[in-house]
């Protein structure tokens, strides 16, 4: 401040200000991040729900997709829209885990059991400048006393994507670039 004259220097007046919105846009960016992870996850999980309902009116049989618009296709009848195909912060295409194509889902669980392991189903295919991607997980199989896995629930009905006790569900988690190596080794991905 010029003492004088009572006035801020203008490049004083510059630093504040950026200063100030810097500061002030530090949330706007973090609540935008947030907002696109969210609307990221539900995309995955709308994806996940198509492929439930598919397997549901094929014997529990995961779609007979060997590339990404054939998959599209497939599943597009169980979407309101083609929008949860792709990532809303990248705009890319999820990757498919393909090594999934045509199995039973009694097969999906039988090597995730075996693995001991939740299967992916569908991931980003480019990871975050963090290196973390998010994926969608196969419900595990539900486990009950002895050591092979069962396939229904408590109450009897047939239901491999139900809730089960060990609370059997679709699940978007942010996996990092260390233990990514391992989920997708287990899950079969080329």
């Amino acid at each position: 401040m010029n003492f004088r004259t009572g006035k801020v220097p203008f490049a004083s007046f510059s630093i504040v200000v950026g200063l100030t919105a810097l500061t002030l846009s530090g949330p706007l960016i973090q609540g935008e991040r947030k907002q696109a992870d969210s609307e990221t996850r539900k995309n995955l999980y709308q994806l996940g729900v198509a492929l439930q309902q598919y397997s549901e009116n094929y014997d529990d049989v995961l779609p007979p997709a060997h590339d990404i618009a054939q998959l599209q296709k497939i599943l597009l009848p169980y979407l309101k829209s083609q929008s949860p195909f792709s990532d809303p912060r990248t705009g890319q295409a999820f990757a498919y885990n393909w090594s999934l194509s045509q199995q039973s889902m009694a097969t999906v669980y039988l090597s995730s059991f075996n693995k001991k392991q939740a299967l992916v189903a569908f991931y980003e295919s480019k990871a975050s400048p963090q290196g973390e991607r998010l994926a969608l997980f196969l419900p595990k199989p539900d486990l009950y006393k002895g050591n092979s896995p069962r396939f229904h629930h408590p109450n009897g009905n047939q239901d491999p994507f139900g809730g089960g006790p060990l609370g059997s569900k679709w699940e978007v988690k942010s996996i990092v670039a260390a233990d990514w190596i391992k989920v997708k080794l287990a899950s079969g991905i080329r």
